[in-house]
């Protein structure tokens, strides 16, 4: 019995030793849309790897931007053509054109900075 005990520690002890990649349901999509826009701007860079592009702030429940992209079945071309911010621009042009974040609703309005400036001119 205390060989089965130690034995269960010694695994309890490497699981909790073992990196996580992610705690999320999908972790890999990140990857998968830095890899789908190589290209993106910074600024929506960060916003990916924070998970905020498709999750909204706590990072339980989605934002529209991840709403359009879980009805999609996680198809980052297919939710090109959306407009999840109600903005009247589309995902795309927010994502590669703009360098906004399509689900802030306010981004239309462009703030000069480096980054934005540098996204005009991809």
């Amino acid at each position: 019995m205390k060989k089965l005990s130690i034995l269960v520690l010694c695994l309890a002890f490497c699981l909790l030793l073992t990196p996580v990649k992610s705690a999320y349901a999908y972790g890999s999509v990140g990857d998968s849309m830095l890899e789908f826009y190589p290209d993106l701007c910074e600024d929506n860079v960060a916003l990916v790897n924070a998970c905020a592009m498709c999750h909204n702030p706590g990072g339980f429940t989605l934002s529209p931007y991840g709403i359009d992209l879980d009805t999609e079945g996680l198809d980052f071309a297919a939710t090109e053509s959306y407009d999840s911010d109600g903005d009247g621009r589309d995902n795309g042009t927010e994502l590669t054109v703009d360098c906004t974040d399509p689900n802030d609703i306010t981004s239309p309005v462009q703030i000069s900075t480096f980054t934005n400036i540098k996204g005009l001119f991809k």
